[in-house]
């Protein structure tokens, strides 16, 4: 006999927890081992022709490498434009918590800054907002 009053409640509830629990590691991670603010991206399209000259495609071959990706792409943006309002809404709720997290952290490692570093802490900070201004408005984390 099952004693837990909702079963499938409780493992929605902690799949849930898991995928956000997920998306702000992987957040905070990429904020502290991705690029470093002021790298150039890599374009799709760039990483396409890099692998096709890897492979030495041949033309036809490279012709049907673009006709796979592009597909891939159309169902991505399909599957994305689908999901993107639930992971919105997702995002409304737990991006406020990651906001003052960061923000408390900043403040904390302020606290055993000299006088210097705490500029150039203050001069990264502003231009990490800025690089994640910017891929904002491109587009980049929709």
């Amino acid at each position: 006999m099952n004693t837990s009053p909702r079963p499938k409640s409780v493992a929605l509830l902690f799949l849930l927890g898991a995928f956000l629990t997920g998306g702000a590691v992987g957040y905070a991670a990429n904020s502290t081992f991705g690029a470093p603010s002021g790298t150039p991206q890599i374009t799709p399209a760039q990483m396409r022709d890099r692998w096709k000259h890897e492979l030495s495609l041949s033309p036809e071959q490279s012709v049907k490498f673009d006709a796979n990706y592009n597909a891939r792409k159309a169902t991505s943006d399909s599957i994305r434009a689908h999901y993107q309002p639930a992971v919105d809404s997702i995002r409304a709720i737990y991006q406020p918590a990651m906001d003052s997290l960061r923000i408390s952290n900043q403040r904390n490692v302020m606290l055993f800054l000299d006088s210097t570093q705490k500029l150039t802490y203050q001069h990264m900070i502003e231009a990490d907002r800025k690089r994640a201004d910017s891929l904002r408005k491109a587009g980049a984390f929709k």
